[in-house]
């Protein structure tokens, strides 16, 4: 499993978030967001067992009444934003992926952030640090950095030259 899947009986909370969003809205007020799950499953309630406890073998499968996120409606528009996608599917192993999907909503991690750095700077031959990863956490995002990157002028060299040791 690539994310932390919550489930949680319908109706429990002292506000009743019946909604995904709503939930992972409030659980970002509260939370860092690698600690936010990935995906919440609702269940009318919880399994238990003859002495009342939870019944963990009851809970649905990881991943098996999870939606797809990914959107027919926001599929990649560019080049550059196919090739990031392209890099996500392989590394999330999930399709389909849209632009707007947030890489940690949909099942991505901090070392699967490493892994989609390292494969961005091979693929795409640009070198992108985990700081601006993390900023631009959708393929949207993370293309119009790389757009602007490009249309930027290199850094001056200030007179600097190589000196042979």
């Amino acid at each position: 499993m690539t994310g932390v899947e919550a489930s949680a009986a319908e109706g429990d909370g002292e506000r009743g978030h019946g909604a995904a969003d709503d939930l992972r809205q409030w659980l970002a007020e509260r939370l860092p967001e690698p600690m936010i799950p990935a995906a919440f499953v609702a269940l009318p309630e919880l399994p238990r067992t003859p002495n009342d406890k939870l019944d963990r073998r009851a809970l649905p499968a990881p991943g098996s009444q999870r939606p797809p996120r990914g959107s027919p409606s926001n599929p990649p528009r560019t080049p550059t934003e196919e090739a990031i996608a392209a890099i996500w599917r392989a590394v999330l192993l999930r399709d389909p992926i849209g632009v707007h999907d947030n890489f940690f909503e949909v099942g991505g991690s901090s070392l699967l952030l490493l892994k989609l750095q390292s494969r961005l700077r091979h693929a795409l031959g640009c070198e992108i640090t985990m700081v601006q990863l993390l900023s631009h956490p959708t393929i949207h995002a993370l293309s119009g950095l790389l757009a602007q990157e490009q249309e930027a002028p290199p850094p001056a060299t200030a007179g600097r030259t190589a000196r042979a040791l």
